[in-house]
């Protein structure tokens, strides 16, 4: 592993524009989910724009830092014009502005959605929001050790990050809901949020199961190569967070319907709280999964 500022830099960027982007994809859909309720749909107006803020900010900081990094020339690396002109026309720069378009696209696609009620432009809104999924999950194959696959890998590749960054977007406006939403909109939520997860995640497990196949060239690099040992922190966190997710939607969105307030208070804390850590773990894991994409190779 080289472990460099500039390879901190990246990593640290991919965290937070994974998370923005996280936000990006799964909270429009939140918002529209469920009737208007003004504490709650105001976080989720907040926490999009935040997304759309992180996103934009540390796009262009992985950009400026892959300039530093290839100029090697320090800080004033940043600036060098030949370098940024040079990965401007690359995988680097490609990925920049079609990230660029996917912000442009949800940011006019929520102008029209918060501000116009007609039907065509919420139509229009909706095509841009796909538009924008298709952009950065397209992003993603321009860079890293996955930018040689081919085109049907990479198409693999953008629908794998895609869901997993809807479900990890989804996690703080769920928990949330936990103290905003009466109980009996929350247990629908939760149920809905079920029934869509489901499905999704097996589709998740599938296609990353089938990457790890075709980034290997032998089993055995799972546990001597540190490239192989990046991705089975990866599952053991995948697995941690399966858990999570089937205590929620079997234990505790269950018991939202029993009949004493009391203890419907209680399960709404405590699913909270383990939504909470659920969000962290994810977090964790987009941490682990920048670090594998930027310092640590197949080759590795």
């Amino acid at each position: 592993m080289d472990i460099t500022i500039w390879n901190l830099v990246s990593v640290i960027s991919k965290v937070f524009l994974y998370l923005g982007f996280s936000f990006l994809i799964a909270l429009p859909l939140m918002y529209i989910r469920l009737p208007f309720n003004r504490e709650w749909h105001g976080y989720i107006r907040r926490l999009f724009i935040t997304g759309v803020g992180m996103a934009f900010v540390f796009n262009g900081v992985y950009f400026f830092g892959r300039v530093g990094s290839f100029s090697e020339s320090g800080i004033t690396g940043l600036f060098d014009t030949e370098m940024i002109s040079l990965l401007w026309d690359s995988g680097v720069g490609d990925s920049f502005r079609w990230r660029l378009m996917a912000l442009f696209s949800i940011s006019v696609a929520a102008a029209i959605y918060w501000f116009s009620k007609k039907r065509v432009s919420i139509a229009f809104a909706a095509l841009l929001y796909l538009g924008m999924i298709y952009a950065i999950g397209l992003s993603f194959g321009f860079i890293g050790h996955t930018a040689g696959l081919s085109g049907w890998m990479q198409l693999i590749l953008g629908v794998h990050v895609v869901i997993a960054l809807s479900w990890i977007g989804s996690l703080l406006a769920l928990r949330h809901a936990c103290y905003q939403l009466k109980v009996e909109v929350l247990h629908k939520l939760m149920n809905d949020f079920s029934k869509v997860a489901q499905p999704m995640v097996l589709i998740l497990v599938g296609l990353g199961g089938y990457l790890v196949y075709t980034l290997l060239s032998e089993p055995q690099m799972l546990l001597k190569s540190a490239y192989g040992n990046f991705l089975l922190t990866k599952l053991a966190l995948v697995l941690l967070l399966l858990g999570l997710a089937a205590r929620h939607k079997l234990i505790l969105v269950p018991r939202l319907e029993c009949d004493n307030a009391s203890d419907v208070k209680d399960v709404k804390y405590v699913l909270a709280r383990s939504i909470g850590i659920e969000f962290w773990l994810a977090f964790l894991l987009v941490i682990v999964t920048a670090v594998l994409s930027t310092v640590v190779g197949p080759m590795h």
